[in-house]
């Protein structure tokens, strides 16, 4: 069986994590699991962004980043 060989600099390299929450649903999925991550201090390099077309249910979401869609099509209500 082959192994490839690890080196110091592979190591060295983060995972880049996202967590993107679509929808109310997403959104609250989201801000559970930044929730639960705040209390053990674990998402320091977790990247949150929720995704919707309501704007009041972005305005309650905790994700760092925010993106509506469907502006047009919705005018801002899911």
């Amino acid at each position: 069986m082959f192994y490839p060989e690890i080196n110091e600099e592979d190591l060295s390299h983060k995972a880049k994590i996202k967590v993107i929450g679509v929808g109310g649903a997403g959104c609250n999925a989201v801000n559970h699991i930044m929730n639960n991550m705040c209390e053990t201090g674990e998402y320091a390099d977790v990247e949150f962004v929720g995704v919707n077309t309501d704007v009041q249910a972005l305005q309650k979401c905790s994700a760092s980043k925010k993106l509506q869609i469907g502006k047009k099509i919705t005018r801002g209500l899911g």
